[in-house]
């Protein structure tokens, strides 16, 4: 006996791949999908569009905070020569991801953390915008090519860092909250798992002080900023 019954749904998006006829249903696809992102990851992005706007405002800072900032970095380029120059800067880039790391640690301990949490990417937004545009305004290509080669490669690292250590503060203190609040009772086991999370993320805190100094080493005797 022939069947004639409707196609089903997963056998019409199969057999009718590449035509109009899908048309419709991608939209709501993508919709579905955008959505779901945003649930899950809102507070990577919102970490992501902190820093972004930490940039902007750090570009626009005044003359002397950038200088002051430049002549920081330039400081530490010229210290970076030998063995116990390099080491010394990687230390110190190190130095400056362990403090960000311990303050959103910190601050996800805490029961009104959330809004201090906020803060981290802003200031090192404003930080890096800072610097990078002094250069580029004060050495136009070789600036922005200092920018791209030395210190933006170390830099992504540590914002893919932030995201997550961001993220994880974010929610831990959400959790304290509750607790403060008696309505979790799992505090104890978060606890641990967030720990353990940051212990983790020392290990690209670590990657990206190497990356730097690498990249000073090979990259920074290409430029002169006399």
């Amino acid at each position: 006996m022939k069947y004639v019954g409707t196609m089903p749904r997963v056998s019409r998006v199969f057999s009718l791949r590449g035509k109009k006829e899908l048309s419709p249903h991608l939209p709501g696809m993508a919709r579905f999908q955008l959505a779901e992102t945003l649930r899950l990851q809102w507070q990577r992005l919102l970490t992501l569009g902190l820093f972004g706007l930490g940039l902007f405002f750090g570009s626009k800072a005044e003359d002397d905070l950038t200088s002051g900032l430049a002549e920081i970095a330039r400081g530490q380029q010229f210290a970076q020569t030998g063995q116990k120059g390099l080491f010394a800067g990687a230390l110190s880039y190190f130095a400056t991801d362990f403090l960000f790391l311990s303050a959103a640690f910190l601050f996800g301990l805490c029961a009104i953390g959330l809004p201090f949490v906020l803060f981290l990417p802003i200031i090192r937004g404003m930080g890096i915008g800072a610097i990078s545009s002094w250069y580029y305004i004060n050495y136009g290509a070789a600036g922005l090519g200092y920018g791209m080669l030395v210190l933006f490669p170390a830099t992504i690292i540590s914002m893919l860092a932030m995201l997550t250590y961001c993220k994880e503060s974010m929610l831990m203190a959400g959790d304290m909250l509750l607790v403060a609040a008696k309505k979790s009772e799992q505090a104890e086991v978060n606890l641990r798992l967030f720990a353990l999370r940051f212990a983790v993320l020392l290990i690209p805190c670590a990657l990206a002080s190497v990356v730097d100094a690498a990249c000073h080493l090979m990259f920074a005797g290409l430029f002169s900023f006399a």
